[in-house]
C-alpha cells in the first residue's frame, strides 16, 4: 500500500525534524553535546517526537495485517529479518562516526554498539533511538505467541486488553504518582502499559477495516485514541531545559496520521492508481523509513555541527544533514542490506513467505 510506504516516511521524517531542529538545541540532549550546544535557541519542528506514536500505530496495523496466514517460526524470521540487518548495519556506521568524526574513544561506544546490534533493551544504546525497538520487540512477542498457540484470532481480545490497560491507566496517572511513574519506566514501555494504546489502535483500524466494524472493535478503537491522546500530553508536559513542545499540535499530528492511515486503506486502489508512476521509489521510501530513523540522529548532528564549523549558515545545517541521513538510509536500503539478507536467508533457509513489510 503506497499510502501506507507514504506515511512511514513522513512519520520518520517528523522524528528527524524534531531532534535535527528542536532537540540539538536541548542541554543534556546526546546532540546537543555532538554540536557542543552551537544550536540553543534555534526555532525547531517542537512536535515531531509524535512520529514515534505513529510508527507505533502503523506497527500493529501491518503486524495485524502480515501475521494473519502465516506460522509462528516464519513470523519471528520475517521480523529479526526485517530489524537485526539494518539495525547492526546502521548501529555500526554509527559506531564508524562517532569514533572518527565525534572523537569518541572506543571504550565509550563499544558496549553501546554491542547493545544495539544485540537489542539489549535497557539503555546505553549507540544512540537514544534504539529504544523503541525493545518496545517494538515486546508487542511481536506477544503476536508470535498467539501464532505459536494456534490462536491468532485472540488478536482481537489482545488489542481490546491492550487499549484498556495503557488507557485505564494513563487516566488514573494525574492522580496516582506510583502509575505515573511506572508508565514512565522502562518496564512500563517493555510491558506494553505506556504505549499498548497506540498498537491497539492499529490492530483496531486492520480489524474494522478488513473484517468487521463491530460496535465493540469500535469503542475499544476510540479508548485506544483516548489513550494514545493521554500519552502525547503527558510527554508533552515533560519539563525540559528549552521552549516547551507544543501537545495540541502532537495530538492533531497524531489523529491526522491514524485519519490518513485510515483513508490510504479505504481508497487504496485509487491511492495505488494515483500513484502507479511513482510505485518504486514511493517502496523504496518506505523500506528506507527504518534506517533513516536509525541514522539520523547522532550522525546528523555530526554533520550539522561539522557544516556549521564550516561556516555554513545554522539554519541550512539541520535540513542539509537530514537530507545525507536520506542518502545514506537510501544507500543501506539499496545496497548495504540486501546481501546480507541474502546470507541469512541462506543461512536459515529461504522462506518465500518472508517479506520486508
Amino acid at each position: 500500500m503506497a499510502g501506507l510506504d507514504l506515511l512511514r516516511f513522513l512519520a520518520a521524517t517528523m522524528v528527524g525534524c524534531f531532534h535535527l531542529s528542536y532537540w540539538v538545541g536541548v542541554k543534556g540532549s546526546t546532540t546537543y553535546g555532538l554540536t557542543k550546544g552551537i544550536f540553543s535557541g534555534q526555532p525547531g519542528f517542537q512536535s515531531g517526537w509524535v512520529g514515534v506514536e505513529i510508527f507505533f500505530v502503523i506497527s500493529g496495523f501491518v503486524i495485524a495485517y502480515s501475521a494473519e496466514n502465516v506460522g509462528a517460526t516464519s513470523f519471528a524470521r520475517s521480523r529479526f529479518l526485517r530489524l537485526w540487518p539494518a539495525a547492526a548495519i546502521c548501529a555500526s556506521l554509527t559506531l564508524l562516526v562517532m569514533l572518527w568524526a565525534a572523537g569518541s574513544r572506543p571504550s565509550e561506544v563499544f558496549t553501546t554498539y554491542l547493545r544495539s546490534v544485540f537489542f539489549v533493551p535497557f539503555p546505553p544504546w549507540i544512540d537514544g533511538v534504539y529504544w523503541t525497538l525493545g518496545v517494538e520487540i515486546a508487542f511481536y512477542g506477544l503476536v508470535w505467541l498467539l501464532l505459536r498457540l494456534g490462536r491468532f484470532g485472540w488478536i482481537d481480545g489482545l488489542a481490546c486488553v491492550l487499549a484498556l490497560t495503557s488507557t485505564s491507566l494513563w487516566l488514573a496517572a494525574p492522580m496516582a504518582p506510583l502509575i505515573a511513574k511506572g508508565l514512565h519506566h522502562r518496564f512500563g514501555e517493555l510491558l506494553l502499559l505506556t504505549h499498548g494504546c497506540e498498537f491497539a489502535c492499529g490492530i483496531l483500524l486492520w480489524l474494522v477495516l478488513f473484517k468487521r466494524a463491530e460496535p465493540r472493535r469500535l469503542i475499544f478503537l476510540a479508548l485506544a485514541l483516548l489513550g494514545g491522546v493521554l500519552e502525547i500530553l503527558d510527554e508533552a508536559s515533560v519539563k525540559i531545559p528549552g521552549p516547551p513542545m507544543n501537545a495540541f499540535a502532537a495530538i492533531l499530528l497524531w489523529l491526522g496520521a491514524v485519519a490518513l492511515l485510515t483513508a490510504s486503506v479505504v481508497h487504496r486502489s485509487l491511492v495505488d492508481r494515483w500513484l502507479t508512476g511513482l510505485a518504486k521509489l514511493i517502496r523504496l521510501m518506505g523500506l528506507g523509513t527504518y534506517p533513516l530513523y536509525l541514522v539520523h540522529n547522532s550522525i546528523g548532528a555530526v554533520i550539522m555541527g561539522r557544516l556549521a564549523a564550516m561556516g555554513v549558515e545554522k539554519g541550512y545545517c539541520g535540513p542539509i544533514a537530514l537530507a545525507v541521513a536520506m542518502l545514506i538510509a537510501g544507500a543501506v536500503t539499496l545496497w548495504l542490506e540486501p546481501p546480507v539478507l541474502r546470507l541469512l536467508r541462506t543461512l536459515m533457509g529461504d522462506d518465500r513467505r518472508i517479506v520486508r513489510a
